[in-house]
Formats: structure tokens, C-alpha cells, sequence
């Protein structure tokens, strides 16, 4: 068979016959493994890729298109040795073995053969398991050795090209093998025919990967299976179940320890010297669309970038995600949103929009005792229990720098990572003396200062472009060089541009910034000028930030121009922590122009002068004239989407590539979701409304948070026992989650272990959602103490929003009331049995009423035992689910605390304005230039959906999206849910053993969760009844009642409707296991 095998093959490929005894060899080696073609064992013989590729593509196929869970993972792993093989054999100039003479002493160096021996060694010991976690790890250390590829040789050179052919096959097959992978399924069924043959026809053909075909439609990230188009001012604010991650929406700014950020920087800095080249290989994907053809183009001239066009037979993306910033950033059709010059009204002080007297609290500066004192001990972080928090800073009153004479206001243009990167690439490589350093000194400082100047003719005229080259830039760099070596690079880096006709050197417009007049500059700790605009209480802020998603009703727009910033109180203030948000767009000063650099030379901080608190833009370094003015916005976001969208244009070398910083929710949820999920905030809310004044060890848990009287004055107490609960949490949080980010570095950075720069990093980050939670624990008190005002006068009168309900109102409302459960289930049965049967029914219903006597809950536990096993005796038909019914009943009899929450009321803000320059440049034409009125209504389950979701900002109606999350898990179906509401309905009530199954297994495991969205549970709760066995679990810390359960998984079933699913048909007994 082997033979047989083989001379099929080789006469295929026309091999010599030494070539066919080396390939018998290999195969008679290779007897663990099935011989199906001569792909498979093609690697370990000296036959080129060119040869094999006809052959063996007609017959290759995905391994396991009709395999069993029990081989999947032998499969998977068969495959990717196949692909580790054919990217060997496609290795003809022995980049990964170096035999040849030549090219030996480079590459015995580079220890690519050890690496590739390694992979294949992890393999073979089976350290890709057949998941996906092992198919990635794979793709990782594949891809990672074959980027190596591209160091060995010069542009152009065949090395470079092996190299680059080398990256093509091991990406086009492992992507390919990663689309039709499924850890729940087997592998599909999937042709791999078309992939590689074209893939290796097209050796040649460079067109695939290198220049771009002109007028073609590429839709690449919908290839990618996501979509760039980015909503305005947050998530969408229809749902806020419990999957939906924290909020980091707003943009409000990410607070990281300052110290500790600063540790951060300095050791990358000292160990970031030898893989800074090999970052930046693979620049970002994006549409293009074929009526503007100029948009964006790829780079002609060089292969090392390969293009983003994609094939047009089978509209596969060429590169994965894992390569997306790989090269930088890059700016495309859906970040290049032409900033709009807006007009703003120039204020020289705050202007309050609503509620003065408040917000004036709030900026008012209240010294602590002992300032001094108690400045310095903040300064070493000890001397006394509140030494870890901020201190208020004074500063003395100083005038801003002048706009016109010290500071200009004009168009300001940047680059892209990829751009930035791309220059390097071109500088002239032969001189030696140049650092890296110097390299890219030359690009932050002079070529970008030189570019400031050459687009001031733009300021004001209405006309400047999108787009601007980057070779008039590095002209005046020659003609203003001040020596003669400097004149040559220049003129060799401007020769290298030229040559290079397939690569766009261009910068990108960001709109009016502010350039540094003064001709001996600013030094450093200037100050430059105050942060203005108009100032909003935060209730009032997300009300506008509704208004805003109503008239764009949800629609996905590009990510928009935003101007405002937080103004903190310092939480070692007297009188502790507050906010407001201050917006620049239609009032401002200057400052409202700076734009974001991730290596600024200022930085917004909050600052005492003259009794109030400012924001001011202060110096951070001396400032060049001629030199932009910068800040880090530290603006957050939870979207990758809107993330990879707000390209960065600050052209320094430690661009994070995005003006936003990404929030990595999944991580930074781990800790709320096993120990903050939904039924253990209603519990800290119950305990809360329950026990009466705060202690003095709650007001100082608070005030170690930098919680003090500005917030919590006019707060009724449940509310201040609440945001006790709520602190406590964080300050678990904050402990616990370091180890849980950490686990997501090191899969992500494929380490062994994790050092020090690692520990520090989760640290920031841990100290960044620490902030971040704060911040929007305080914006929920603000809109709940705001809402009491309006309904109460005075806040602290509030009613509590929960109320545990007596004995007597739980039997009312299950068994005696006229809107009671069991009313309600006597009335849905009415219509499935005959009158007689039914008068007997409900006689015999009310000769189990329970007695009300000191043991009533008892006496109700018996009697809705006894009507659970009496519906379970009465004959069930598709119409009537009377065997559902009996389950919901047993849970009702082993719910031990039932509660009801507070009816509010409703009413309606002040009228917000809100015109087209709010919601975007494109919305003139849909809203028009006039200014439009909104009103937020604030509904009677508002109050409680917001301290639920106390971590969400932008969810406008938090009560709908409670009454969602809580289905099931608090709140039991309706019996309405189990019966045909007339003899003609569509029979279609399923309450099968799937259902049953998935059911219980979600009780078990995961109690706080929604229950699944299916068409037979219905939750209307119009008795406003809250409760169950899985809130009693975790009143009590314990699992759920392990005897209600048993029940359940053993009861018979007696009854399979045509919709059911017939797993344990045939009257066996339903077992979970």
C-alpha cells in the first residue's frame, strides 16, 4: 500500500526516482500516521512546494469531515502537522534549516531551525490538544517564528521573498483551518482545494498579497465577521442583563494610579530595547470602497506589508487579528471622519447649565485639617489611615498664555502608526552612528513640527485636505537643515520616499490644535491655560447623553468628536469625593482644541485656585516652539470595535495606536460575576433597606473610599448603607482581580511565567476599574438623590426600594388573594377541565387553605405540596401543561423570602436643547440647523433597575432591563405560561426533557442568571412578588435546596407533546446527571 501510494503520487508530480525511494523512506518512518497523499509526508523528503502542490491540493481535504467526538482531537492535531509540514517544504531557500553555506552564519543566529524543531516537538507530545485554545496556541508560535522570516534579508532579495511566501502559506492554511473549526461540533466538512491551489498557483502572481487591483469592492470586516461602524456615546441602551459588560462608556476618563503607571513605563522602557523591531510588521485592515478609490491605497512599491485586498473567489480575509496592529495602526475609510471646526462661544469662567447651587457645593475647595501634614504624608503614602488619599492641590493664580502671541490656534495635522513605521523603514540604513533613538526623535520632533508649519496656510480657509504628503515635509527639513551631515540624511531619507513609488507617505488632518508661539518655549510645570466650559451636574449629563441616543435613534456612527472631561473632586478633600462633568463643545477656551498625543507634553489635572477647583493644562516637559501642544484624554472604552476605529494620530513612538484605551471587560468582570452578580445586589440592597442608620465603621469604610459629606449629605440612610455594600465590594474587588488579569497576560502574551512588569501592569489596570467603579458608583447616588428630590422635596425621605414581606401578605399573595397565584391558576384552568371536575377542583383548593396561626408558613408549605402533587395526578394535553404548573409550585413551597419593591411614580425632567452639532456632522440634514427640545422620563421602577445596575451610565431605561434579568432567577413564571389561553390556540407549549434539562442545569450552576428566552415562560409579576429558591441560596451562602432539586430531576414524565423533545420518552424517570 505504501508503495502503491507513492508512485500514485510521485508520477503525479513527475519525481525522479531517487526522489521516489527518499519519499518510501520517510512514509515506512512514519507508521503512526496514515498514509493518504503525499502532502502528508512530503516535509521530510527534498521535493520542492512547487512540485507537490498540484498533487497534492486535488486530493487533500480537511481531516474529519465525518468524525466522532471521541477522534476530533487526533484529527485537529493531524492537520496541523500537515500544515507544519507543507510551510517546511515550502521553505526552499532553508530559512528554517540552514544547509546552505551562504546563509548559514546569519541564520544559526536567529535559532529558527531550534524554534520550528520545538513546534514540531510540542505537536508530536501532544501540546496543542484538539480545542480551540490549542489551535490557537499553535497559530501563535507558527506565526510568531514565521514573522522571523522577514529579518533575514533586504527587501526584495530572495530570502526575503521565501520568507514572505513562507507567511502567505502558514496564514491561508491555518486560517482556514480556523473558520472551520467548532469546539461543539465536529470539524466541518470543508474543501481545501481552492484555498491552497491558489494559494501556490499564484507564486508569482503578487497581486494577492502585494499591489491593489484599482476599482475593487473589499469588504473585509465583514469577512471578519464584525462591524466597524461605532455607536456615538456608548452601548446601546435597550438591554443591561447581566452578559452586558461593565460600563466604561462616556469617555469620562481612566483613572490609573499615577505612581504606579509611572513604574509601569519606566520598566518597559528598560526592557523594551531588542523586540521593538519586530512589533510593527502588519498594519490595520479596512473597507474601501470603490467611489473613492483614493481613500486608501496600499503601499506598490514594497512586499513587506502585504495588502489588504482580499480574494475574490472565496472573500477570505488574508490576516488575522492576530497581525492587525502588528505593523501600527492605520488610518482608513471608517476613521477618517472629517473633523468639523466648530464654532464655540469663548467663556473666561465655568458656566453652570442647571442646578448652581449644587455644583457650586461640589467645586467649592474644602482644605482638610492639618494640610500640610497631611500634603506631605500623602506624598509618601504613610503617616496616617486616609495618607492614600489625594490632597487637594493648590495652586496660585496665574494668567493663561496668550492665544495669537504665545500660543496659536491652527490646523494641525499627525501620522498613523503605520506611517510612523514606515518612515523608519525607509531611513537610510547606512548610517550607523544614528541610534534608534535619534531615528525617531527626527520623526516626533523635527519632522512633525516641520509638517505644523507647512499646513498653518490651511487655518481658517475652509479648504484643508484630508490628506497631506509627507515629501514637501522632509524638503524643509533639507532646506532648514543646520549642517551638512544632517542635509544628506535628509536628502537620502527624501530619495528613499521618492523611490518607494508603491508606499503613501501622507499625514492625516485632526482638525484645529494649539502649536506652541513662543519662541524660547514653555518650561517645565507651566501653566497653560484652564479647561472651560459649560458644567452639568451628572444626573444631567446622562440625560443628555438619552436625548442624544433618542434622535439618533441607535443608530452606529463613527466615533464622534467629543470635548468633555471630569472634574474630580480629590477624595482628600474635607468633604470627600464628587464629581461633575465639564463640556466644551459649544463654550469653551482654547484648551477645548488640544488634542491627544499617548506621549504628551502637558496634562489636564485638577487644581484649588482661589477657593474652587479647576481643570488646568500644566506642562510636563520644556515645550520647543513651533511644537504641538498635547494631553493624554485617558478615555475609555469597552468597544474593540470603536477602539480599532479612533485611530491615533500622535506620531510618538509609544503610540497605543488609539486615542481610546480599550477596557478588557471580560477580565475585568470575572470578580463582579462570581461575587456581585444580580440576586447579591438585591441582597446588599435588602440589607441595606433592613437595618436602619449606618454605623460608624460604615461611614469610615466610606471614607476610606474618599466618600464624604458633599456626596452623601441629603442621601436617606438605606442609600448610604447601600454605597457601603457597594465599597466593600470594590475594595474585594480590588484585591482579587490582579490574579485574574494576570491569567489574561499571560495567555495573551504566551508566557510561561509572569515576572514583574506583569504584576505591575495588572496592578494599574486593577487600579483603573477600581477608579472607574467609583466613579460610577457616585453617578448612580447623584441620580438617585435627584430623582427623591423631585418627588419628595427633601431626598432623605425617601421610602426605602425593598420591603421584606410579613407572613400573612406571602399567603395572601400565593394562595388567598384575588390576584394570588393560585387564583390565577385556578382561573387558566377553568377552560381545560370539565365544570364538574373543575368545581371539585377548586373545592377541594380551598379545603387546603392555610391556617393562619404562629406556624402559617408552615401550613402554606404543606398546602402548596399537596397542589403540586395534585396537578402532577391530573391528565396533561399539549393545551394545558398542568406538569409545568407542578414545578413552579414546588419551587413557590421551598422559597423561604419573599419581598415587593417600592412603587416611585413618574415624572419628567426640564427640557433638554440639543441640536445637529450633539449628535454629528451628518444628522443637519436628517434633524436640521434648529435646536430641538427632550424631556427624560423617569418611570416608578427607575430608581431601583439604576442601583441594580449601578455600574451602567448609559442604559436609559435600567428598570425595563431589571424586570429582563431578573426572569426567573427572582422572579417565577406566571401559571398563564403553561395553559392555552383558548381551545383554538396554536398547541404549541413545549416543556420537554431538553428544556427541563437546560432548566436545572442553569439553577445549579450559574443560579443568578436570567432564565433562557423561550416562548412558554411568561413574566408579568403583576403582583409585584419577588422570590426564590435560588435568592434563598444566596441570603444563605449555601447551593441551591438540594431536596427541591432532587425533586424535580426525578419527577416522572408521564406526558411528550409533539413539540417536547423525546429524550427519556417511554415513562422513564428524568434524571440530571
Amino acid at each position: 500500500n505504501y508503495r502503491k501510494v507513492v508512485q500514485q503520487d510521485c508520477a503525479a508530480v513527475g519525481l525522479t526516482s531517487r526522489e521516489k525511494g527518499d519519499m518510501l523512506t520517510q512514509k515506512r518512518k512514519c507508521k503512526r500516521e496514515p498514509v493518504t497523499s503525499l502532502g502528508k509526508t512530503l516535509s521530510n523528503c527534498s521535493v520542492s512546494a512547487d512540485k507537490f502542490t498540484a498533487s497534492k491540493l486535488k486530493k487533500d481535504s480537511l481531516p474529519g469531515s465525518s468524525l466522532c467526538p471521541g477522534n476530533k482531537d487526533k484529527s485537529i492535531e493531524k492537520y496541523m502537522l500537515q500544515v507544519l509540514k507543507a510551510v517546511k517544504a515550502a521553505d526552499t531557500q532553508k530559512l528554517f534549516f540552514h544547509q546552505g553555506a551562504n546563509n548559514k552564519a546569519i541564520l544559526a543566529s536567529t535559532g529558527c531551525a531550534l524554534k520550528f524543531s520545538a513546534i514540531e516537538g510540542k505537536l508530536r507530545a501532544g501540546e496543542y490538544p484538539g480545542s480551540r485554545d490549542g489551535l490557537m496556541s499553535f497559530k501563535n508560535d507558527l506565526f510568531l517564528l514565521c514573522r522571523s522570516a522577514f529579518h533575514f534579508g533586504q527587501k526584495g532579495s530572495a530570502i526575503f521573498k521565501a520568507g514572505e511566501k513562507i507567511f502567505k502559506l502558514a496564514h491561508r492554511l491555518v486560517k482556514h483551518l480556523e473558520d472551520n473549526f467548532s469546539e461543539t461540533d465536529n470539524l466541518k466538512h470543508v474543501e481545501t482545494n481552492g484555498v491552497l491551489s491558489k494559494l501556490h498557483s499564484g507564486n508569482s502572481d503578487h497581486h494577492q498579497f502585494g499591489s491593489n487591483v484599482a476599482g475593487s469592492k473589499r469588504n473585509i470586516l465583514k469577512s471578519m465577521g464584525r462591524e466597524r461602524a461605532i455607536q456615538r456615546r456608548g452601548m446601546d441602551d435597550s438591554s443591561a442583563d447581566e452578559d452586558t459588560d461593565g460600563d466604561f462608556s462616556g469617555k469620562e476618563g481612566k483613572r490609573f494610579s499615577s505612581s504606579k503607571k509611572k513604574q509601569l513605563i519606566d520598566l518597559q522602557s528598560d526592557i523594551s530595547s531588542s523586540d521593538e523591531e519586530d512589533e510593527n510588521l502588519f498594519e490595520e485592515q479596512e473597507d474601501t470602497d470603490e467611489s473613492e478609490p483614493d481613500m486608501e491605497t496600499e503601499s506598490e512599491g514594497e512586499d513587506l506589508v502585504p495588502s489588504e485586498n482580499v480574494d475574490s473567489s472565496d472573500g477570505e480575509i488574508l490576516y488575522p487579528d492576530f497581525f492587525s496592529r502588528q505593523w501600527g495602526a492605520r488610518m482608513t475609510k471608517a476613521s477618517m471622519v472629517p473633523p468639523v471646526t466648530r464654532k464655540y462661544e469663548v467663556i473666561e469662567e465655568y458656566v453652570i447649565v442647571i442646578d448652581g447651587e449644587e455644583v457650586n457645593k461640589r467645586m467649592k475647595v474644602a482644605l482638610p485639617e492639618n494640610y500640610e501634614a497631611k500634603l506631605q504624608a500623602a506624598r509618601v503614602k504613610r503617616g496616617s489611615e486616609y495618607s492614600h488619599l489625594e490632597i487637594p492641590d493648590l495652586k496660585e493664580y496665574k494668567p493663561r498664555k496668550q492665544l495669537g502671541i504665545e500660543i496659536l490656534e491652527q490646523e494641525v495635522y499627525g501620522i498613523d502608526p503605520y506611517t510612523h513605521n514606515l518612515l523608519l523603514d525607509t531611513m537610510p540604513k547606512d548610517r550607523v552612528d544614528l541610534s534608534e533613538a535619534r531615528r525617531q526623535q527626527l520623526i516626533e520632533e523635527e519632522l512633525l513640527w516641520a509638517l505644523n508649519k507647512e499646513v498653518r496656510k490651511f487655518t481658517g480657509g475652509g479648504k484643508a485636505p484630508m490628506k497631506y504628503s509627507l515629501e514637501p515635509v522632509v524638503q524643509r527639513l533639507v532646506d532648514e537643515a543646520k549642517d551638512l551631515s544632517a542635509r544628506n540624511f535628509c536628502q537620502a531619507f527624501l530619495r528613499n520616499m521618492q523611490s518607494r513609488l508603491k508606499d503613501k507617505y501622507v499625514a492625516y488632518r485632526k482638525g484645529l490644535g494649539v502649536v506652541c508661539n513662543k519662541e524660547d518655549g514653555l518650561v517645565k510645570d507651566d501653566f497653560v491655560v484652564e479647561f472651560f466650559g459649560e458644567v452639568y451636574p451628572p444626573w444631567r449629563w446622562f440625560e443628555k447623553q438619552d436625548a442624544i441616543r433618542s434622535f439618533q435613534k441607535k443608530q452606529k456612527d463613527p466615533a464622534p468628536e467629543f470635548y468633555n472631561i471630569v472634574l474630580e473632586r480629590p477624595k482628600g478633600d474635607a468633604l470627600g469625593y464628587d464629581l461633575v462633568v465639564v463640556d466644551a463643545m459649544h463654550k469653551a477656551n482654547y484648551a477645548s482644541r488640544i488634542c491627544h498625543s499617548c506621549r504628551p507634553n502637558c496634562e489636564a489635572r485638577v487644581t484649588a485656585v482661589n477657593g474652587y477647583y479647576q481643570i488646568g493644562v500644566y506642562t510636563l516637559r520644556p515645550v520647543q516652539y513651533g511644537e504641538e501642544l498635547t494631553f493624554d484624554y485617558n478615555s475609555v472604552t469597552e468597544s474593540k470595535e470603536e477602539y480599532e476605529a479612533s485611530v491615533c494620530l500622535c506620531g510618538s513612538r509609544g503610540c497605543r495606536g488609539s486615542y481610546l484605551n480599550l477596557a478588557g471587560p471580560e477580565t475585568f468582570q470575572e470578580v463582579m460575576k462570581e461575587f456581585h452578580g444580580l440576586l447579591d445586589r438585591h441582597q446588599l440592597l435588602l440589607e441595606a433597606c433592613i437595618a436602619g442608620s449606618p454605623t460608624d465603621g460604615d461611614y469610615h469604610d466610606l471614607r476610606q473610599a474618599g466618600i464624604g459629606s458633599c456626596l452623601l449629605d441629603g442621601l436617606p440612610d438605606w442609600a448610604i448603607g447601600f454605597a457601603v455594600g457597594v465599597v466593600r465590594f470594590l475594595n474585594k474587588e480590588r484585591t482579587k482581580l490582579p490574579s485574574e488579569i494576570i491569567k489574561t497576560i499571560v495567555k495573551e502574551r504566551r508566557l510561561d511565567m509572569y515576572g514583574e512588569l506583569e504584576m505591575l501592569d495588572a496592578e494599574v489596570q486593577a487600579d483603573g476599574v477600581y477608579s472607574q467603579r467609583l466613579q460610577n458608583l457616585v453617578i448612580t447616588l447623584d441620580k438617585v438623590k435627584y430623582i427623591f428630590k423631585q418627588l419628595y422635596g427633601d431626598p432623605r425621605m425617601a421610602p426605602p426600594p425593598l420591603r421584606k414581606l410579613e407572613p400573612a401578605e406571602v399567603v395572601s399573595l400565593i394562595w388567598k388573594g384575588d390576584n394570588s397565584v393560585v387564583a390565577e391558576l385556578l382561573r387558566c384552568m377553568e377552560h381545560h377541565l370539565t365544570k364538574d371536575d373543575f368545581i371539585e377542583f377548586k373545592k377541594k383548593v380551598h379545603e387546603h387553605d392555610p391556617v393562619e396561626s404562629a406556624s402559617v408558613e408552615e401550613n402554606l408549605f404543606e398546602s402548596l405540596l399537596w397542589l403540586r402533587d395534585k396537578l402532577c395526578k391530573t391528565p396533561v394535553t399539549c393545551l394545558s401543561r398542568h406538569d409545568a404548573a407542578a414545578d413552579v409550585v414546588h419551587m413557590y413551597a421551598y422559597t423561604e423570602f419573599f419581598f415587593t419593591s417600592q412603587d416611585y411614580g413618574s415624572f419628567e425632567s426640564p427640557p433638554l436643547t440639543i441640536n445637529h452639532l450633539d449628535l454629528g456632522p451628518k444628522y443637519a440634514q436628517t434633524v436640521g440647523s434648529t435646536c430641538h427640545e427632550w424631556r427624560k422620563m423617569y418611570n416608578k421602577d427607575y430608581v431601583l433597575g439604576q442601583l441594580m445596575f449601578w455600574y451602567k451610565q448609559n442604559v436609559g431605561d435600567p428598570g425595563s432591563s431589571l424586570a429582563k434579568a431578573r426572569r426567573g432567577c427572582l422572579v417565577l413564571p406566571d401559571m398563564a405560561s403553561f395553559y392555552a389561553k383558548s381551545l383554538h390556540q396554536d398547541p404549541r407549549i413545549e416543556y420537554g426533557s431538553r428544556l427541563r434539562t437546560e432548566l436545572f442545569r442553569r439553577m445549579d450552576r450559574r443560579p443568578q442568571k436570567q432564565w433562557p428566552k423561550q416562548e412558554l415562560w411568561e413574566f408579568k409579576n403583576n403582583r409585584v412578588l419577588f422570590g426564590s429558591p435560588m435568592m434563598d441560596a444566596v441570603r444563605k451562602k449555601t447551593a441551591v435546596n438540594e431536596e427541591m432539586m432532587d425533586w424535580l430531576k426525578r419527577r416522572p414524565v408521564e406526558f411528550h407533546g409533539p413539540w417536547d423533545d423525546q429524550n427519556g420518552a417511554n415513562n422513564e424517570l428524568f434524571v440530571l446527571r
